[in-house]
């Protein structure tokens, strides 16, 4: 898989992407910026890259020769305090607080998976339990994994949910979700506090901010998963994230 792709997208998706994700922040400073300034001083800036731990489901794996910096697209507010997370292979690149733990996965049929914690816990669980105020940052990827895809594409597009190929967790989608397409290959998500959705973790003390993609037409694409649940103060870091996370990989 490659390290690095340019994604095209148009500035009403990535607009519709701010306004959803920031229209679950709770009321806070003036200085806090709203979708139309994030948007606005949004600009391209470097930043550094961490690679995880990773744990390798095939032998003899090898790790990549990766950069220590990558261009993303950050307000002012975040340069200095985010780093862009990924695995030992580069297969996936994620946004979160800078400092924090990390650890990674790939598995032998090319899936993956990032976790960005306070902690550097290795895994964290799908869902919490209520009032759970675990914070994370968990990215994914199905690879050629075609039941992955499935589980995790079908809560949010009918078409994979009425293709009747496995069983859907949530058909109709998950009670209480919030969902909006931004594309016709990704759809965005919130999951409020109690609300175990399609985000992971989901269902604890935190909105759970998530995008998930599935692009049909390119062949043997993978679905990607962001799921970025995180304090109110850092809520405003997960719209960024999840913009960057849509800019990458929106049509893989």
């Amino acid at each position: 898989m490659k390290n690095s792709r340019v994604i095209i997208t148009s500035g009403v998706a990535v607009m519709l992407l701010l306004l959803f994700v920031l229209s679950f922040i709770p009321s806070r400073s003036a200085t806090t910026p709203t979708p139309s300034t994030v948007s606005n001083t949004t600009s391209a800036a470097r930043v550094s890259v961490t690679v995880c731990p990773t744990t390798y489901g095939a032998r003899n794996t090898e790790p990549s020769q990766l950069p220590s910096q990558i261009t993303m697209q950050l307000t002012a507010g975040l340069a200095g305090h985010v780093a862009a997370y990924t695995d030992g292979l580069g297969i996936e690149f994620v946004l979160a607080p800078r400092g924090w733990g990390c650890a990674a996965t790939v598995g032998a049929d090319g899936t993956s998976q990032v976790t960005v914690t306070p902690t550097g816990a290795s895994s964290v669980p799908n869902y919490l339990s209520s009032g759970d105020a675990t914070q994370a940052v968990v990215a994914s990827q199905t690879s050629v994994c075609a039941g992955c895809l499935y589980d995790q594409a079908c809560p949010l597009f009918s078409s994979v949910a009425n293709a009747n190929v496995y069983t859907c967790p949530a058909p109709s989608g998950y009670k209480g979700e919030s969902a909006t397409p931004v594309s016709a290959t990704a759809v965005e998500f919130a999951d409020g506090p109690g609300v175990r959705g399609s985000g992971s973790p989901s269902g604890g003390a935190n909105v759970a901010m998530g995008l998930v993609t599935y692009a049909p037409s390119v062949p043997n694409s993978a679905s990607y998963l962001e799921t970025c649940t995180l304090a109110p103060r850092y809520q405003t870091l997960c719209s960024v994230s999840l913009l960057n996370f849509y800019k990458l990989y929106e049509k893989l």
